[in-house]
């Protein structure tokens, strides 16, 4: 269960870093900063892929 959790976790997370990398790249902030937060919703995003894909292959061997 605590898997999912993960999972769960790092979704929202990427989703909560790229709606705020598009609420701060509408508005005049550092492109560091904007650019910071999409890799990070791009890396949690992959984590979360690779737990699923993980997670999966564990259950069914």
């Amino acid at each position: 269960m605590a898997v999912w959790v993960e999972i769960v976790l790092a979704l929202v997370l990427a989703a909560a870093a790229s709606f705020g990398a598009l609420r701060l790249g509408s508005r005049r902030y550092g492109q560091i900063l904007v650019m910071g937060l999409f890799m990070a919703a791009t890396v949690l995003g992959i984590v979360a892929i690779l737990s699923v894909t993980f997670f999966r292959k564990v259950t069914s061997a």
